[in-house]
């Protein structure tokens, strides 16, 4: 009996802090505005405009790495105005972020044995500096899909976990990971193949979306995957290398080195009670497998928002690893529930301490690109392109003609430049009207900005950027 009311109070305990960690995280989260959501956020105003899923005017491309998040945010937008999309979002992926601590929640009163670690893992979710980099972005969706797929899986809901398999490359195509291994599971532990209704099920699920993509786009897969890759390949790097290189820094939790080797300690832990947990054994295999992925078989580039669906085998691994130690001194239950107790006290302080503080917002990427796209509104003659390797903030704002992408996003012609380091000659065949820059310019990506036939034709534009950093250039009429 004690024991039962020990287990109530932790999960009492578990739920009130987690609700206010969560509400905490909502809202000091709300100044993280990344360029890259803004382009979601762009697909999304032109569908409220009638203009369909398209970035802009002219042959449409589609640059959206997950399909469900925007349509989504679109459909929660529509009784909003325009302006309420980014709020809109930023909520979708927090309403994401709630449910999974709130299936945590459920898992651990239907797995009494994992209970402590089950309690842990979405503290050490919500810990880790990496969770911010799914702020704004589809993540967090793709983390509740990847969750569900697994348990449903697990419990041998078989046609609802193919659903949320489909649905889950409708969020982010690399989810193939996960199902291909899900796959290889069922095949080893069954000794056969499974249904074919399985398989057809999420083909019917997913056909409908890649029929339309490729009449709508004259493509199957989306231009981010070029684009990208173009990007990798423009380094003098290894395969993997890029990727991998920035694997530990972005994983680990602390700047200090004790503290990263005492998590290495508890992570390596946990992979003791992991090998006899179907659902740990999975998502570790999923970790490694999606690395593999995207280092050597994509050989993608180290953006934030790649690594942070690896919060789910890590934090797994910790949890498991941390309920190992606690239940060392399990014959004792008042220090078994103190210990916990601590430790979700000291995890959910963590968490706090590591939410952003209050930013000024002249200093963020957001404002300083809304207020070129807005000073460019007033000023920039009809019809007006702008080129920038930045373009969700511009496009979002910036309503007076195209926006250029020197990295291929939705310029599909800049790729090949890209790739072979040429955005200059890119630049020159394009004859961009206005030319958006960081300061100091980025050694490859804005290396025109130095070269003698650049400033001969383009000229700098102060006022446009007075006070925030970044140069806006204008072609000159000369060169025209």
């Amino acid at each position: 009996m004690s024991s039962l009311r020990s287990l109530s109070l932790l999960h009492l305990l578990a739920t009130l802090l987690l609700v206010v960690l969560w509400w905490l995280f909502t809202q000091t989260t709300l100044s993280i505005r990344p360029d890259d959501a803004f382009i979601y956020y762009s697909y999304i105003k032109n569908i409220h405009l009638g203009s369909g899923l398209v970035f802009q005017d002219g042959p449409p491309v589609n640059a959206c790495s997950s399909t469900l998040y925007p349509l989504t945010v679109a459909l929660f937008s529509f009784p909003f105005s325009i302006e309420s999309i980014p709020l809109v979002g930023h909520w979708v992926g927090m309403s994401a972020l709630l449910l999974v601590l709130f299936l945590c929640l459920f898992l651990s009163q239907r797995h009494p044995k994992h209970t402590i670690a089950i309690l842990l893992f979405p503290f050490i979710l919500l810990s880790h500096r990496l969770i911010y980099a799914g702020v704004g972005m589809e993540t967090f969706l793709l983390l509740l899909v990847l969750l569900l797929t697994t348990v449903t899986y697990l419990s041998n809901k078989l046609t609802l976990a193919t659903i949320l398999a489909a649905l889950a490359v409708l969020v982010r195509p690399d989810s193939l990971v996960l199902i291909g291994l899900l796959g290889l599971d069922y095949l080893y532990r069954e000794r056969k193949l499974p249904p074919w209704k399985y398989p057809l099920l999420f083909l019917a699920v997913l056909s409908p979306w890649y029929f339309s993509h490729w009449l709508t786009y004259g493509e199957v897969f989306p231009q981010t995957l070029a684009a990208k890759l173009a990007q990798s390949e423009a380094k003098d790097a290894f395969r993997g290398e890029l990727f991998l290189s920035r694997a530990l820094g972005r994983l680990t939790p602390f700047e200090s080195l004790p503290l990263n080797a005492t998590f290495l300690g508890i992570l390596l832990l946990g992979c003791i009670p992991a090998r006899k947990n179907r659902l740990a054994s999975l998502m570790v295999l999923w970790g490694i497998l999606y690395v593999a992925s995207y280092a050597f078989f994509l050989n993608a580039p180290g953006y934030k928002w790649y690594y942070t669906p690896l919060l789910l085998p890590l934090g797994i691994l910790l949890s498991l690893g941390l309920e190992f130690l606690i239940n060392t001194v399990q014959e004792n239950k008042y220090i078994h529930t103190t210990i916990c107790i601590a430790l979700l006290g000291l995890l959910f302080t963590y968490a706090i301490l590591g939410l952003p503080h209050k930013q000024d917002v002249h200093r963020t990427k957001w404002f300083r690109y809304k207020q070129v796209a807005q000073w460019m509104n007033q000023h920039a003659e009809p019809n007006s392109s702008l080129a920038s390797p930045e373009i969700g903030i511009l496009r979002y704002y910036y309503e007076k003609g195209l926006i250029i992408d020197t990295l291929g996003l939705v310029t599909p012609e800049a790729v090949p430049f890209v790739r072979e380091r040429k955005i200059s000659e890119f630049i020159k065949q394009t004859k961009p009207d206005y030319i958006l820059t960081d300061k100091p310019y980025r050694k490859i990506r804005e290396a025109f900005v130095r070269e003698p036939w650049f400033q001969r034709e383009y000229r700098s534009i102060p006022e446009a950027t007075k006070g925030i950093r970044g140069r806006l250039f204008h072609r000159s009429s000369v060169a025209n």
